[in-house]
């Protein structure tokens, strides 16, 4: 058969099937480079996040997470690749969570984050009293997920809101917050009845102006704190502004008579022991009791 038209063309047929599986051969290796640079892209994008940050495909399959990802769950990049989020979740999370109902709850949210294309987060108390938030985001085939400590945030979050409802001279409620407290207590006027004592000093610009702010500031801080500790748990005291304050208790109408009294007894009592000047005069105050629900509290 040597020599023959037959040879040739099974020569140059096993020619051409070895040139087309080189050529597979080396599709097959550009597309495994490929591959394999694109996941050290991913990889080092992911690292640039600081927080702890995964990728999941379809069935919630972990494709790909950053160096925090894999400290959180105690993993290998190629022990990650291919796990369940609810695996990951139930049997490698790294964390003392102090209910470990919240799992449930966490898987809950990648199926939110995909129904609602929006990003869905559940803060999850830790036991050793730290804060830890989890963010589900949905991408096009998967979703993606964080988590970082969110225990200074919140704090942090805690003190605005604290300041903004506080006076920073007396360190009592200010208007907002005991606006917010009178419309609480008239919508419960009528089974609980309550009294307002508005309380302003006479005479106060006189303090400013002949011993400085810084004395005016200190008396406001000492009037507050003698009003402070006549009230009770669940009654409050605040700054309306200026030399103004209101209290606010839970009283019936004899009794708030009387209270207003030692209001007047216990603020004279700490001027004189003050040495206030020849020229003060006593506290003014009115005071208001309430049974039934007004239409629109007003401050």
């Amino acid at each position: 058969m040597r020599g023959t038209p037959e040879a040739y063309i099974a020569v140059a047929g096993l020619a051409a099937l070895a040139l087309a599986f080189h050529q597979i051969s080396r599709r097959n290796q550009r597309v495994k480079q490929a591959e394999a640079e694109g996941e050290t892209r991913l990889v080092s994008a992911l690292n640039g996040v600081s927080q702890c940050f995964g990728l999941f495909g379809q069935g919630q399959i972990c494709l790909s997470g950053n160096s925090g990802f894999l400290r959180l769950f105690k993993l290998t990049p190629e022990k990650a690749r291919g796990r369940l989020l609810s695996d990951l979740m139930s049997n490698t999370l790294a964390l003392p969570l102090k209910d470990r109902d919240e799992i449930a709850k966490r898987l809950g949210l990648t199926t939110a984050a995909r129904k609602k294309k929006a990003r869905q987060n559940l803060c999850v108390e830790l036991a050793g009293g730290c804060l830890m938030e989890f963010v589900f985001a949905p991408t096009p085939d998967g979703f993606s997920f964080r988590a970082e400590d969110a225990t200074k945030r919140r704090a942090e979050e805690l003190q605005v809101e604290r300041m903004a409802r506080t006076d920073d001279v007396t360190g009592m409620a200010n208007r907002a917050a005991f606006r917010e407290l009178l419309e609480r207590a008239s919508a419960s006027a009528s089974e609980s009845p309550f009294a307002i004592f508005m309380i302003d000093l006479d005479r106060f610009k006189q303090v400013n102006d002949t011993m400085g702010h810084a004395a005016g500031d200190k008396l406001l801080g000492r009037m507050a704190k003698r009003l402070a500790d006549l009230v009770g748990e669940g009654e409050e005291v605040a700054r309306r502004g200026g030399d103004e304050f209101v209290v606010l208790i839970r009283t019936n109408r004899a009794a708030a008579a009387l209270f207003a009294a030692r209001i007047v007894e216990a603020l004279w009592a700490s001027l004189i022991r003050s040495r206030a000047p020849s020229w003060w005069s006593a506290p003014r105050w009115a005071w208001r009791w309430r049974r039934k629900s007004p239409a629109t509290p007003r401050t």
